[in-house]
């Protein structure tokens, strides 16, 4: 209707070198996106193909709780960040100074609800689903850890798209192909446990040399610098990890598991935001004016 409305005249282009860039742009990103799903869904494969329908389930439960905090993140950034590092384009620096704000905000959140799944796991299982659920624990676990290390990783393939790089973007995704499938079919031998401990092993070696190294090497971030951007949620995570466990071993072996997830749960989160209220104050206000810095640049623009 709106065209019969308000027609346009199309026309083929002049000559096939105007639209050569669009193409290769659009074949890189339709090419990684390919790879991307072939290689997020060949653990599935794997464990329904030599484990069984059984610990697929299983398996599945502990992915889709593992990346709830995940996708929850990576939703509300992805909608924001795509269009600020495509405004920016070659100003990298101003990029440089985005990757490290949100990555020390998204790792803020992130850390401690993916470490605390991760410790809780047994206990959430058991209260939530019951014990005939306990084959999910393990996967449960060791999923919420690669999804905190998954989280971050978000914002490179934008970066490479947004600044014109996207056949570096292909390539990695093709390697993580070539690599992580491989390391699936080896981990099953050890179970949904093995499968999952792929990940945790597996993507960082395939990420940290391509992907991660790329990508800070073009923008000019230091590995040092990178690390000082995680580290108030890595050190807030990690005295959160202390509180939970030290909360474990002091409770009564015949507290109900419901009270006993509910108490760490509770004594995880106050240790962590207090930590980070004491300790780090200043970097959640400065990240806090930067979001309203970009959610004021993104209404600008």
């Amino acid at each position: 209707c709106a065209l019969r409305l308000r027609p346009h005249r199309v026309a083929w282009p002049g000559t096939v070198s105007t639209l050569r860039d669009s193409l290769r742009f659009g074949g890189h990103v339709v090419l990684s996106r390919l790879a991307w799903y072939a290689y997020s869904n060949a653990d599935f494969a794997v464990v329904g193909r030599v484990l069984g329908t059984v610990a697929l389930g299983a398996y599945s439960f502990g992915w889709s709780i593992a990346s709830i905090p995940v996708e929850r993140v990576s939703a509300t950034v992805g909608r924001v960040v795509l269009g600020v590092f495509s405004s920016l384009q070659r100003d990298y620096a101003a990029i440089r100074r985005y990757l490290l704000a949100l990555t020390e905000g998204i790792a803020l959140l992130t850390f401690p609800a993916a470490v605390g799944l991760s410790l809780v796991a047994h206990d959430f299982v058991l209260v939530v689903l019951g014990a005939k659920w306990n084959a999910a624990v393990v996967p449960l676990q060791l999923l919420s850890l690669y999804a905190g290390v998954r989280s971050i990783d978000a914002l490179f393939p934008q970066i490479l798209l947004a600044t014109g790089h996207s056949r570096q973007n292909a390539r990695f995704s093709l390697i993580a192909l070539a690599v992580l499938p491989l390391l699936f079919f080896l981990g099953s031998r050890w179970g949904t446990a093995g499968v999952a401990s792929a990940w945790i092993v597996g993507f960082p070696l395939v990420v940290l040399p391509t992907n991660f190294r790329y990508t800070l090497r073009l923008l000019g971030v230091s590995a040092p610098e990178y690390l000082r951007a995680l580290w108030p949620a890595l050190s807030g995570t990690a005295l959160m990890a202390a509180a939970v466990l030290g909360t474990r071993a002091t409770t009564p072996a015949s507290l109900p598991s419901s009270l006993r997830l509910a108490l760490e749960v509770v004594i995880g989160a106050c240790v962590y935001g207090a930590f980070i209220r004491l300790a780090h104050a200043e970097r959640v206000r400065a990240f806090s004016a930067f979001v309203r810095s970009t959610r004021r640049r993104r209404e600008e623009s």
